[in-house]
């Protein structure tokens, strides 16, 4: 337990934190005006919420959950341990929605995550009459479903469900094919007629199960973005087997060179938005050329620009000695000579974002600030605010 005035708080925000989640009702408002003392007394910098609050609320909240995990995996199913599990996931989020700070959120969840779900994953899916095998004996879809987002959040906790699955779907197609050798066997393949029909009956029981298991990965699985990434990989290695196959067994096709293909799903990767870019056209026209060429020494972009050797001065001087150099050049200095070597900057970037505060919430926020007194309006100035030490 910290010391001093962190400790103090701690214990008192604990006991708000820990009540709350035992359903008694607090006041998360004042708990949030208390919490954002700590990020308001670190000026900018989260060392004080970090190291007086939130390691040891991430240290109660790993012992709390720790406690309910190991109960609710004996008294439990697995459909009830998982409603619990994502019941209590939602409502750390919210927590942190009303009243922790949000660089608080992932490491909250991880906490809860690898408490209730990765301490207790092969119990849990191996429950006996609730696990994993049962739910897809039964077809819970919706309770697999939940599995899947639990999981699927978790380093490496699909593993066991897939394994799981897999297990599942060999047993019935084995199944499948030895009740068939069965009922041929005793009927001793006596006339071609029921042979046929034995055959009608497999293929069509094959299909079943076919169907059966892709509506489950339809309803299951279908609908989330991991799913889709995991197809696309796995089909584009199947693709690159096939295509390296193919150029061993053609040699006169084979371009010579090592070529890997890897073809995605539009939507289900991340993607990048274009902009729009303004450009006076003499600056854009001596951008296109190095689409063309990596390298341009001064005299040939002057030949391909067919301008003045002072514009291209004035051009290649905003481009590569301003703040934002676009260009590279060589040698580095300040001015441009005949014999300078130009470069496209590949690696240039912005940090700079432009954001468009409320006002309203500024003003708020002020005038919350001043009644707490940390700060103060000036006397002769209403504009001017003076911090309180």
């Amino acid at each position: 337990m910290n010391t001093g005035i962190s400790g103090v708080k701690w214990e008192s925000e604990g006991c708000c934190y820990i009540s709350e989640r035992e359903g008694e009702q607090i006041d998360r408002a004042l708990l949030k005006n208390v919490l954002d003392i700590f990020v308001e007394i670190g000026m900018g910098q989260m060392d004080y919420y970090e190291n007086d609050f939130e390691a040891a609320m991430l240290k109660d909240t790993a012992a709390y959950y720790s406690r309910k995990a190991s109960n609710w995996i004996l008294d439990d199913s697995c459909p009830d341990y998982m409603m619990k599990a994502e019941e209590c996931l939602k409502r750390e989020k919210d927590r942190v929605a009303h009243y922790l700070h949000s660089s608080s959120e992932t490491k909250l969840l991880e906490k809860v995550q690898h408490e209730l779900l990765s301490v207790y994953a092969t119990q849990l899916l191996e429950k006996e009459h609730s696990g994993c095998h049962a739910l897809l004996r039964d077809d819970k879809v919706e309770d697999l479903s939940r599995m899947y987002r639990l999981f699927s959040k978790i380093p490496r906790g699909l593993e066991p469900v897939a394994n799981i699955f897999k297990q599942h779907v060999t047993a019935e197609g084995t199944a499948l094919v030895k009740q068939a050798e069965d009922d041929a066997a005793s009927n001793g393949f006596r006339r071609l007629k029921v042979i046929h029909v034995f055959i009608q009956v497999f293929v069509r029981k094959v299909i079943e199960l076919h169907d059966k298991f892709m509506a489950y990965v339809n309803d299951c699985f279908l609908n989330h973005t991991l799913f889709h990434k995991v197809t696309d990989l796995t089909l584009a290695r199947e693709n690159q087997t096939s295509f390296e196959e193919y150029l061993s067994n053609n040699p006169n096709a084979n371009p010579g060179i090592d070529l890997t293909v890897t073809v995605l799903t539009t939507g289900f990767w991340p993607s990048y938005k274009s902009f729009d870019l303004n450009l006076p056209a003499e600056m854009a026209a001596a951008l296109l050329l190095f689409n063309a060429s990596d390298r341009l020494s001064y005299q040939e972009i002057m030949a391909q620009l067919n301008l003045s050797d002072d514009d291209v001065v004035r051009l290649l001087h905003s481009l590569s000695c301003a703040k934002y150099k676009i260009l590279n050049k060589e040698p580095s200095t300040k001015t441009i000579s005949s014999t300078d070597v130009f470069e496209f900057n590949s690696k240039f970037t912005d940090k700079m974002r432009r954001i468009k505060p409320d006002v309203k919430a500024i003003k708020k926020r002020i005038e919350d600030l001043i009644t707490r007194d940390y700060l103060e309006r000036d006397k002769d100035n209403p504009n001017l605010f003076k911090y309180l030490a």
